[in-house]
Formats: structure tokens, C-alpha cells, sequence
């Protein structure tokens, strides 16, 4: 079943109790965290090897190329995979081993909620599935079929495995926030590149019209490429492409091209504005403003995520108090809030927030201001402890601030509306005759 977990952050989750042990058991080990920290040890394991497994790529992709080396000089095997150490492999199938028991304990643990899921775990699940899928194929395939080391199928395979790194990134929400920057102005970068090639198609039309012909007789080096630079469309392009994009040896083809010919130099400079001032900043503007809406979405998914288990901490919170509620009364009563906090699932969500008995006790009697012993409402609790899992302390302060200065206002127009009253009673007490005055009368004792 698609069993929701009981507490509605994945840090502090508790198996429910009706799973059978060894699930209990594997959702502790995924779930378990360092003794006072919020960190998983779990994903710091993971997190290890997946560093070890940059290593090892490194190593094995040195390896292929010094392959690929021999191979082509005709001094090493026939397979570029055949030069792999063998230490190397037997890491690598290690290393695919525990990621696959890692996948294989989050299906068992969370079943279709490993697929399905409204978080955005869900997605990074996606990609520990097909990482090892991958994997696995790429290890049958090796083995069973000869020479498919050498298709470049087992490199693109190889290549997912790096896509695991991402998950060390989630540890560090500056390098999140910059990654989801990058890709929402990927849009942006693409529409920009289709422009600016279509821009030096057209410059490549004009250059191979009016240029070409003056560089045939200009003072090229012997052997140079810029003699043909310009014979056609496509390496007019990719030199435009060179000069005025990267950037590189702008004078190298130009300058004898206009020494040649000086009204060339037209074409040169008003390409090089157009191209390299004009769009190119125009569409390095539209990036920045596109990374800065992804980040905007960025803060909207977790407003929603922040509402989501806010929703879910009421539901949560609400079934604890029906657990509690004995006579099904729909009120709470001091005896079961008390009774009711011996239950492991109470304990550990006061504990969270440092709540203990005696506190649980006075906030009850703070709260039931109508000493009716008629018990508190559910929405009342609900709203109490709901508050105090997720509102800020901040909000708190300010809210006790300002409800101590309405006192304090309160008090002090009390006092005052005192004072005026006991003034004036002197005032008209001394305004008196003498005989109408009240004069105490001495009782002399018995």
C-alpha cells in the first residue's frame, strides 16, 4: 500500500506500526540520523561513496584514453575496455551493487511512493532508478556481447553514472539555488544561439559575396587557413563563429583582408558590433532575467512544499487527538492529554518541540480558561501545538511585544482613570462642612 508516514517530515519519520519488522527495520536504516542533528547518516554514507565513485571515473576514463591511445598507434589491445584494471571494474561493480541496494530498500520501504509522489524526492528516485538500470545494462551488455566496449552506446551509460553527483549538491542550497538558475535559462541559452547563428548566416552571405573575392589575392602566410575562410557560407560562419563569439584571432584573417581592400573594413567592424556588443549581451540579459524567474519558481515550490506539511502536520495532529479523546467526546480532557502523552507517537512529536509533561500540563490550564472541566476542543490543541512546530520564534516575539505594550497601555489609562476618581473624591470631600464630614468615632475598649 501507498501508506503515508506519520510525521510529515522525512528527518524525524516514524514507521507505522503496522508494518511488518523488516520493513520498520529498513525504514529506520534509511531514516536514522545523527544523535542530536537533523543530519542522515544514511545519505552521509551514500553521499561517501558516491565521491568514491568520481574517483574511480576518473581513474577508469585516464584508463580508456590512454586505450584509445595504443589502439590507434597499434601497440595495445584490440578493446579499449580490455586495458581497464581489473581493480577498477571490481569497484565498479561494488559500487553499482550498493547503489542498487539502496533502490532496492527505498521500493521496499516506500513502494509506489517511490514512483508517485507529490515531493520532490520523487524525482531524484527517478534518477537513482535509471542510473542503476543503466548500470546493470551496461554490465550485461559488456560481458555478453564481444566488443561492445567499443560502442559508443557504453560510453553515453558510463557518463549517467557522473548525474549521481547532483545528489551531493542537495547538502548545499547555494550550489541548488545556482543549478536551478542554470536550468531555467537553459531555454534562453538555446533561443539565443539559434539567433546568433542566424545572424552570422547572414554576415557569412555577405562575407562570402564581398570578402571572398579580396582575400584571393591578399597577404596570407603560406598555408593559411584564412585563405579559404571565406569560399563559403558554412566556414564564413564558423570563422565569424571564432572571431567575434570566441573570441579568438579577430585580426588574424581581417587585417590582411583589409589592407587589401579598406571598404571591407566595414563589414568587419559593423559585425563585430552587431554580433559581439549587440546580441550577445542582449542575450546574456535575457539569461540573467530568466535564472532570476527560475528562482523565483524556486521559492514558490517551497511555499507549496511549506504547505503541503503544514497540511499534513494538522492531519497528523488531528488523528493523535482522536487517539487521545477515550469517550470520543470531541474534547480533551486534562486526565487523557496526561494519559495520552504516554503514547510513543505524543511523546516523540512534544519532544521535538521540547515540551514535556509538566509544561503539557500548564499549557492545558493556560488554555482552559473556563475551568468548566468540560475538556479543550480539538482545533484548540491542534492549533497550539500546530503553531509551535511551524510558525517562526520571531513571529512569537513580535506577537508577545505588541500584546505586552496593549497591557501596558491598557494599565496605564487604568491607573489613570484611578487616579482622576480618587482626586475628585478628594475634591468634593474637602469641599464638606465641617459638620457634615464623616468623623470617626473612638470605641474605647472593654
Amino acid at each position: 500500500t501507498c501508506s503515508p508516514f506519520l510525521m510529515s517530515d522525512r528527518r524525524h519519520a516514524e514507521a507505522p506500526k503496522e508494518w511488518w519488522a523488516p520493513r520498520r527495520f529498513a525504514f529506520n536504516v534509511l531514516h536514522m540520523n545523527y544523535p542530536g542533528s537533523e543530519s542522515n547518516i544514511f545519505d552521509s554514507v551514500i553521499g561517501v561513496v558516491v565521491l568514491i565513485n568520481v574517483v574511480i571515473m576518473i581513474v577508469e576514463t585516464d584508463q580508456s584514453a590512454e586505450c584509445v591511445t595504443a589502439v590507434a598507434s597499434h601497440t595495445g589491445p584490440e578493446h579499449s575496455g580490455n586495458c581497464i584494471a581489473p581493480w577498477v571494474n571490481n569497484c565498479n561493480y561494488v559500487l553499482l551493487g550498493i547503489y542498487s541496494l539502496e533502490v532496492l530498500l527505498r521500493i521496499f520501504v516506500e513502494h509506489c511512493k517511490f514512483f508517485y509522489s507529490k515531493s520532490s524526492s520523487c524525482y531524484w528516485n527517478w534518477l537513482d532508478f535509471s542510473v542503476v538500470l543503466c548500470g546493470l545494462l551496461g554490465v550485461i551488455l559488456s560481458d555478453f556481447v564481444e566488443g561492445f566496449n567499443r560502442v559508443n552506446i557504453l560510453r553515453l551509460i558510463r557518463i549517467a553514472r557522473v548525474i549521481r553527483v547532483a545528489k551531493i549538491l542537495r547538502r548545499f542550497p547555494v550550489l541548488m539555488n545556482m543549478i536551478g538558475g542554470f536550468v531555467g535559462a537553459m531555454q534562453a541559452m538555446f533561443w539565443g544561439l539559434c539567433l546568433i547563428l542566424v545572424l552570422l548566416v547572414v554576415w557569412s552571405l555577405l562575407a562570402v559575396e564581398l570578402v571572398y573575392p579580396e582575400s584571393v589575392d591578399a597577404n596570407f602566410e603560406e598555408g593559411s587557413y584564412c585563405t579559404l575562410a571565406f569560399s563559403t557560407v558554412m566556414r564564413a560562419t564558423l570563422t565569424f563563429f571564432q572571431t567575434l563569439v570566441a573570441g579568438d584571432s579577430w585580426g588574424t584573417c581581417s587585417i590582411p583582408i583589409i589592407n587589401r581592400a579598406p571598404a571591407t573594413y566595414l563589414i568587419f567592424s559593423i559585425a563585430l558590433v552587431t554580433v559581439q556588443l549587440g546580441f550577445t549581451n542582449l542575450v546574456l540579459a535575457v539569461i540573467v532575467d530568466k535564472a532570476n524567474e527560475a528562482r523565483e519558481n524556486n521559492k514558490e515550490l517551497k511555499d507549496r512544499e511549506r504547505a503541503r506539511k503544514e497540511a499534513e502536520s494538522m492531519e497528523r495532529w488531528k488523528q493523535m487527538m482522536r487517539n487521545m479523546d477515550a469517550d470520543a467526546s470531541g474534547t480533551i480532557s486534562k486526565e487523557e492529554l496526561i494519559k495520552g502523552y504516554e503514547a510513543d507517537e505524543v511523546k516523540a512529536a512534544l519532544d521535538q518541540l521540547q515540551i514535556s509533561q509538566n509544561d503539557l500540563i500548564m499549557l492545558f490550564e493556560l488554555m482552559d480558561t473556563d475551568s468548566a472541566g468540560g475538556g479543550l476542543k480539538y482545533d484548540d490543541l491542534i492549533d497550539c501545538f500546530h503553531k509551535a512546530q511551524t510558525q517562526d520564534m520571531r513571529f512569537y516575539v513580535m506577537v508577545l511585544h505588541l500584546r505586552v505594550e496593549n497591557l501596558d497601555r491598557s494599565l496605564r489609562k487604568e491607573v489613570l482613570e484611578l487616579k482622576q476618581l480618587i482626586e475628585r473624591s478628594l475634591k468634593s470631600t474637602t469641599r464638606r462642612p465641617m459638620h457634615q464630614r464623616t468623623v470617626p468615632v473612638e470605641v474605647a475598649p472593654r
